[in-house]
């Protein structure tokens, strides 16, 4: 009978535990809804405040970390901006998402090897990512590599051949031709 109190009594503290993590989550889902909003407004401080909200509350909550890494990037607050993308990374390794953005933040800073690094991972995770493709282009340029820089360039052109990354790729394309590269 012992045994029977026990495990009841098991079984009900983890229905209460699990319906409080319920609410906690509800609220840190509430609160990255409202960073989202304000990010999308351009009110980047009332954006990383309610990121951090959410994190406050589940500290394992990998889009948080990766709104608010964004945040960052976009206020030119890029180390903080690779702590918060490297925390994603760390809670949710299979985000291609994460990787892309701590890729371009790395390529804000001038530190094109980890950029680099960081793309090719997220090429690893999704090969049809055209914004990675685009970005490594990018900072492949940057770098004086102009055949990687091409090669990159085509491959988003020929995903999104249409799309503004597309056609972004295909003006560098342009550009790097007149250029003699």
């Amino acid at each position: 009978m012992k045994k029977y109190r026990l495990l009841i009594i098991a079984i009900v503290v983890g229905i209460l535990t699990s319906s409080c993590n319920v609410d906690v989550n509800k609220k840190a889902n509430k609160f990255l809804v409202q960073g989202v909003q304000a990010h999308m407004l351009a009110r980047y401080e009332e954006a990383i405040h309610y990121y951090t909200k959410a994190i406050e509350l589940n500290p394992e909550f990998a889009d948080a970390y990766y709104n608010r890494g964004l945040a960052y990037r976009t206020k030119g607050e890029y180390d903080l901006a690779i702590v918060d993308y490297s925390k994603a990374i760390e809670l949710n390794p299979k985000d291609a998402s994460a990787y892309l953005g701590c890729g371009i933040t790395y390529g804000y800073k001038g530190e094109y090897d980890l950029a680099i690094k960081d793309f090719n991972k997220a090429i690893e995770l999704n090969s049809k990512y055209t914004d990675v493709y685009y970005n490594r282009g990018l900072v492949y340029w940057k770098k004086g590599d102009y055949k990687a820089a091409r090669q990159d360039f085509e491959k988003a052109l020929e995903q999104d051949p249409d799309g503004l990354l597309g056609n972004k790729a295909r003006v560098n394309l342009k550009i790097l031709k007149s250029e003699g590269h």
